[in-house]
């Protein structure tokens, strides 16, 4: 097998969340794994300034890779131009790449663009596969993404509380900094290290549609999905329809803790996200190289 220098574009935000980023830095660590040399450029550095640990080889680049919570036409034709292969996550451009890898084909893409598109391509940490299958667990863990872009993870936290729940409300280093009241009905933590852990120890959870809710179900957690974007809304309804969350939207969010369906729908989504697409999106990217 070549091995390859893989220039890595991705971006992440206050708006658009910390989803990219995270999932970048999931496929950058299995890239090196597989003996390839990484550059990973954040498009917005400022949001993110302590990247010491960030990948950054030098050389020639073989491969690109972008990352992009928006349209990346730009570092597509920047590829085309040096004569490199670039292959891209959930693209939502106009130029074509050499191959473009999604979990949901939202109807964006022009019908030429080869795409591989599924769950089984859902990136997930490794640090959070190592805890899957978790056991059963208790409590709901309320975790909206990296930026909680809708402002309402605080009211979610307080409505499942008066419902009896024991709540736990993860807030992303996106979300901003606030005094925290000590009577609060429940538990409150910014950024925690030990999040996967904590993500397995949960009976079921409330996440936004995207990479939370898809680590919620490769542990085999009952998610009801609050999206937080519109894009996020058509993907939810689509697992929804799969049958691999409990149910999407502010309007249907009862307390789950003893719902009848909630063991089956939460096997069901362990076998929708299996933790191996971070080795599915490596082999793509490696089918690229000469």
């Amino acid at each position: 097998m070549v091995q390859a220098l893989i220039e890595m574009i991705c971006d992440g935000n206050r708006q658009c969340g910390f989803g990219h980023i995270r999932r970048s830095l999931a496929l950058a660590k299995t890239l090196q794994q597989r003996g390839h040399r990484v550059r990973l450029t954040l498009l917005s550095p400022h949001e993110f300034p302590n990247r010491g640990d960030w990948p950054h080889d030098a050389g020639a680049v073989d491969v690109w890779l972008l990352d992009l919570p928006y349209p990346g036409d730009h570092w597509v034709a920047k590829a085309r131009y040096a004569g490199q292969p670039v292959l891209t996550l959930d693209y939502s451009g106009q130029l074509a790449p050499d191959q473009n890898v999604a979990i949901f084909d939202h109807g964006v893409l022009p019908i030429h663009v080869p795409q591989k598109v599924g769950l089984s391509y859902a990136i997930i940490r490794d640090e959070v596969r190592a805890l899957a299958p978790a056991t059963t667990g208790r409590g709901v863990l309320v975790c909206l993404g990296g930026g909680d872009l809708n402002g309402i993870g605080m009211s979610i936290a307080h409505r499942l509380a008066a419902l009896g729940e024991q709540v736990t409300l993860i807030e992303g280093p996106f979300v901003p900094e606030r005094a925290i009241a000590d009577t609060l009905p429940f538990t409150v933590l910014r950024t925690p290290e030990d999040l996967p852990a904590r993500m397995a120890a949960c009976r079921w959870a409330v996440t936004n549609g995207g990479t939370t809710m898809m680590e919620m179900m490769c542990l085999g957690k009952p998610v009801h999905v609050l999206p937080q974007t519109e894009a996020e809304y058509r993907f939810a309804l689509h697992v929804l329809n799969l049958g691999g969350v409990m149910g999407v939207g502010q309007e249907t969010l009862v307390a789950l803790g003893t719902h009848p369906r909630i063991d089956t729908i939460a096997s069901h989504a362990a076998r929708l996200v299996d933790g191996q697409g971070l080795l599915r999106i490596a082999s793509e990217v490696e089918s690229l190289l000469s």
